[in-house]
């Protein structure tokens, strides 16, 4: 049994700071569902449990996990049920009555903590002054971690600054005509001190082909929940807040996704905007689906297909101006905006 690696024998006095919070006579101690001592005093301290009968135990508060209440039935006892691990739990039979109050003021107790405070409090740190004093010492810690947070910010700002400049100067002469292994060096020494690693295409990767992979991991389930498709504003965005500190420079990521095909690729509209899209999305099946939406609502703007596709208002006018370029709508502008509508005309109809 593991009673008594919980509850100790012990003696009916109080500990250097203890004092009793209520009691309840007539209660019986179980370990899970078996008896292990009958009826008995059980005092409730701002420290312990202690019971007290032919002989007298006490367990410490702080073994305690949680505590719950057994209503019991008409032939069964009111329980508190303490829960000291995830596989044990001792029950405290109330048959004389009075388990709510008792509970109430267990769990009151438990969340006070006093057992936390110590055995030795003489007095002193008691009352407004000693509140007064503590309330001081905060503050006075606060001032400092807020001093040193401030500290490290202004260096790193500086830090930051630097690696701009230096930044700037190396990208220009690496277009000329290269790098320096002393100034490689330099922009290495200048990462690691604020914390950084890696920087760029020049030293972070280890191939293309690890690099491709990780876009496509990141990418391909944004474009399946996205109808197919993002910008590549958005791309950029997900790759760089995937990869944490180690940034991806915009030029990279463009060379790496012009060389992958699948499952993933990188589209131009005839407008000139660049998007991510999967390699099996259909455009013909894409087309006959924003002209049904624009059939079944009468007429669809690019907000309102937006909504429906969950995609960015740039996309669907996109999309929309696709489906006008086959000759599958018609738009109508006016102060109220761009709005597109069924073609009639190729039905032989009027509007």
């Amino acid at each position: 049994m593991a009673f008594s690696e919980y509850w100790v024998n012990s003696a009916d006095a109080m500990l250097p700071g203890e004092r009793v919070v209520t009691a309840a006579d007539l209660v019986a101690l179980y370990e899970e569902k078996h008896l292990v001592h009958g009826r008995g005093l059980l005092k409730l301290t701002n420290q312990r449990l202690l019971w007290i009968g032919p002989q007298v135990f006490s367990m410490n508060l702080d073994k305690i996990l949680s505590t719950s209440f057994d209503a019991g039935t008409w032939t069964k006892s009111e329980k508190i049920i303490v829960a000291v691990s995830s596989e044990l739990t001792f029950r405290l039979s109330f048959r004389g009555g009075g388990c709510k109050d008792f509970l109430q003021r267990l769990e009151a107790a438990l969340c006070a903590k006093e057992w936390l405070y110590g055995v030795a409090r003489k007095g002193h740190g008691i009352g407004i002054g000693g509140i007064q004093k503590k309330i001081q010492t905060r503050a006075e810690q606060t001032d400092l971690y807020i001093s040193a947070a401030f500290e490290d910010l202004s260096n790193l700002m500086a830090s930051a600054k630097d690696m701009v400049e230096l930044s700037q100067k190396l990208m220009v002469k690496s277009k000329d005509k290269g790098l320096t292994d002393d100034e490689t060096v330099q922009f290495r020494s200048q990462l690691l001190s604020i914390g950084l690693t890696e920087f760029g295409s020049q030293v972070g990767y280890s191939g293309d082909n690890q690099l491709q992979q990780e876009i496509i991991c990141v990418l391909l389930p944004v474009c399946e929940s996205s109808s197919g498709m993002i910008s590549l504003t958005e791309a950029y965005c997900r790759i760089n807040r995937a990869r944490g500190l180690r940034l991806l420079s915009p030029e990279d990521m463009l060379a790496a996704l012009e060389r992958i095909k699948h499952p993933i690729k990188l589209t131009t509209f005839t407008s000139g905007l660049r998007v991510v899209q999967l390699s099996s999305l259909d455009e013909s099946a894409w087309k006959d689906k924003i002209v049904s939406l624009i059939e079944e609502a009468g007429s669809l703007s690019a907000e309102e297909l937006a909504t429906c596709l969950k995609t960015s208002a740039v996309l669907a006018l996109e999309r929309l101006l696709q489906v006008e370029g086959c000759n599958r709508a018609c738009r109508d502008e006016s102060v109220n905006g761009l709005v597109f509508y069924p073609n009639r005309f190729l039905e032989g109809k009027t509007a």
